[in-house]
């Protein structure tokens, strides 16, 4: 496929994953305030989600866009080192997210106590797999978009916005509350999470021959420009 067709692809893909995302959260709103959640425990999943999405952008820090950058520059001059990218990239974002997530475990009852919002606590444990099941979502989406692949970082997008209203409405359903809404978030990243995983690695990384060596510094670029 022709790069400017496979590009018109996926924009209309991302656009039609974008509206699938926007209605599957409206539903999921209207089903969580209107039947099974009283205010109070809808103003409660909606301060977890918010807090876990804090941190998540803190246990990314920028690095799959880092990744990214650097894939579709290699793509173009030196392929050999595109391998030597995505595995650098996903183990660093795999000890940030561990790190981050067992922080958020250890540390969240007693920040949530300093701020007088020890009810959701017992969320935490979950909270850390949230962060855990987004950030992968959020690296290997944005992998797809450095190899000029926008139509599967569509795929993943639509895949988390269908799993993800049967799965909330049905662990809520199950007598879980906030804990299940909040499992059900986990449940539909990580569905997404093993689609996109599985496809990268087995349609890109393993059909890249990699070269002699990593190019000098890679480490040190792929860090440097997360940072900021």
């Amino acid at each position: 496929m022709a790069l400017v067709d496979r590009i018109a692809r996926g924009v209309k893909a991302s656009f039609g994953a974008n509206m699938l995302n926007l209605a599957s959260k409206a539903v999921l709103v209207l089903i969580l305030t209107r039947v099974l959640f009283t205010p109070a425990e809808f103003g409660r999943l909606n301060f977890v989600l918010s807090a876990l999405s804090v941190v998540t952008v803190l246990a990314t820090l920028g690095l799959p866009r880092s990744a990214a950058r650097y894939v579709t520059e290699f793509t173009e001059t030196a392929p050999g080192q595109v391998p030597y990218v995505i595995r650098r990239s996903a183990l660093f974002l795999t000890a940030m997210v561990v790190i981050v997530a067992t922080g958020t475990v250890v540390l969240g009852p007693v920040v949530l106590r300093a701020i007088d919002s020890p009810a959701v606590g017992g969320l935490l444990a979950i909270g850390g797999l949230y962060v855990a099941s987004r950030a992968s979502q959020s690296y290997l989406t944005t992998i797809f978009q450095g190899l000029n692949r926008v139509d599967w970082s569509a795929t993943l997008t639509a895949i988390s916005s269908l799993a993800r209203l049967p799965l909330v409405v049905g662990l809520v359903v199950l007598g879980f509350g906030v804990a299940g809404a909040v499992a059900g978030y986990v449940l539909a990243f990580a569905l997404a999470s093993l689609v996109g995983g599985y496809v990268v690695y087995t349609r890109f990384y393993r059909g890249l021959e990699p070269a002699a060596a990593a190019s000098d510094r890679l480490t040190r670029r792929l860090l440097e420009y997360s940072v900021p």
